[in-house]
């Protein structure tokens, strides 16, 4: 089993806590990202394209926006401030189509139970960290890293969380899920401060019949670790270097061709227009090492460069907007493939604070990933997605998720192949206490390929609840 990183495991043991439970495991590839549901605010968008956040320089505005959404959004939903938390979730969940397949389907029930557990100094009422693990993404991560809470001198933050699952008619898929994660902040002056960033991830790939299947479940534990220094140059210059390490490792040698490891680098340089503007430019470069590169001879070594022009754009105290445009090059150590891969590359979000009750997300990308397909070199995928939240009482709320995503796959034989898949999840939560919410979901997904095979249709209905400390 690939180790969990030190500096995590040995903050995590000391605490007698670390057994206790809260939140939920990361569903990987096969669910929505948690960014889209958490509740927290981002006051802008991608972090790691803006210089540090230093108290002596917070606008008015943007503290007070702070305390408004903590008084407000959390007055029944969410966690008091405290140094630590805990909670455990119960959940049920069927489907009938468990393997995500277009003939011969199945339908099961699953069981899941979710503790976990977080601390953070200073105190605070909701996690600073949200990650999405995305394997086939250069690095590990589709989208940009959402910003953290505004901090004064430092900020330490440690999460670890575990899913058990079982299932009522094929128990041979039974699991366990796990996460453990960490962010340290700290300012050395109001002009450099440090940031580093960690996440480890036992899960496994989503059902199909490209991916994993009742018989190759293909479980797999990643990491993802990024350091970073950001420097304010001048009053309207600033810059940002990040270092970025991916490691993806699965448990049957079967799967083991998958097994790469990442590195590279973010160079990011910004100027402060205005108070609500900022541009910037990001050269990125990574290199995906394949572990069996040279036994199994066809999953091969890449160098993946990005370069970008973008703007950070907060026109209201309820608005913020990100866009990046560029090109991204992917070159591969082989002779055979003389030719790189470039194409047109962006990335745009935006969030919408409507009012208090209401906010809206909007994402999309499109680059270059890795394969997660036996007969593929790589795949061209553009992603959007939409994230709604309506809080219709102080007890009651509602959350709908949309995902399109387009896959345009490089086959080793030559043959297209292009699949659309879409995700539609609307979610209703309901607070008996402060501490106690139920939920109650359906999701339906479904993908269409030119290759008619790979289609599906699932549907998904779950109720939960979960108590939080």
């Amino acid at each position: 089993m690939k180790k969990i990183p030190f500096f995590l495991l040995s903050a995590l043991v000391v605490s007698p806590t670390f057994l206790a439970a809260a939140g939920d495991v990361s569903q990987g590839t096969s669910r929505i990202p948690d960014s889209l549901t958490n509740t927290k605010k981002p006051d802008k968008v991608a972090a790691l394209t803006k210089k540090p956040a230093e108290a002596q320089t917070i606008p008015e505005s943007l503290k007070s926006e702070e305390a408004e959404e903590i008084a407000s959004n959390h007055q029944i939903f969410g966690n008091r401030g405290g140094y630590f938390h805990a909670s455990l979730g119960v959940a049920f969940e069927y489907t009938d189509n468990l393997y995500n397949v277009d003939r011969d389907k199945q339908d099961d029930w699953l069981t899941e139970v979710s503790p976990s557990v977080w601390l953070t100094l200073p105190r605070r009422s909701r996690i600073p960290l949200h990650v999405a693990p995305h394997n086939t993404s250069a690095g590990g991560m589709q989208f940009s890293q959402p910003e953290n809470y505004f901090f004064n001198k430092y900020q330490l933050y440690l999460g670890a969380g575990l899913k058990f699952k079982d299932y009522s008619e094929n128990s041979s898929l039974n699991a366990t899920d796990a996460y453990i994660e960490g962010l340290f902040q700290y300012n050395f002056s109001q002009n450099l401060t440090l940031t580093v960033m960690d996440r480890f991830t036992r899960n496994q790939d989503m059902f199909s019949l490209t991916s994993a299947t009742s018989d190759n479940q293909r479980i797999y534990e990643s990491n993802i670790f990024t350091p970073g220094v950001d420097w304010q140059i001048s009053e309207k210059f600033s810059a940002r270097l990040d270092y970025n390490h991916f490691d993806l490792n699965y448990d049957d040698d079967v799967n083991r061709f998958f097994d790469r490891t990442d590195n590279g680098f973010n160079f990011y340089f910004f100027y402060d227009y205005s108070l609500k503007t900022n541009f910037f430019v990001q050269y990125r470069f990574l290199t995906a090492s394949y572990d069996e590169n040279d036994d199994r001879g066809f999953l091969y070594d890449n160098d993946n460069t990005f370069i970008y022009g973008g703007i950070n754009w907060k026109p209201t105290i309820k608005t913020t907007l990100m866009a990046k445009a560029g090109y991204q090059s992917v070159d591969y150590d082989n002779p055979v493939l003389t030719d790189s891969s470039n194409i047109f590359s962006f990335e745009f979000q935006a969030n919408w604070k409507a009012t208090v009750k209401t906010s809206l997300l909007l994402d999309a990308t499109y680059n270059i990933e890795q394969t997660d397909s036996y007969g593929a070199l790589n795949k061209r995928v553009f992603t959007g997605r939409i994230g709604y939240q309506q809080r219709f009482t102080d007890r009651f709320r509602g959350m709908l998720n949309i995902i399109y995503e387009n896959s345009d796959y490089l086959e080793f034989d030559g043959s297209p192949r292009e699949d659309d898949r879409f995700y539609f999840k609307p979610e209703l939560q309901y607070a008996f206490r402060r501490w106690l919410t139920a939920d109650l979901s359906y999701t339906y997904d479904t993908k269409e390929s030119n290759k008619d095979y790979l289609d599906y249709d699932t549907n998904i209905f779950r109720i939960g609840l979960k108590a939080s400390f």
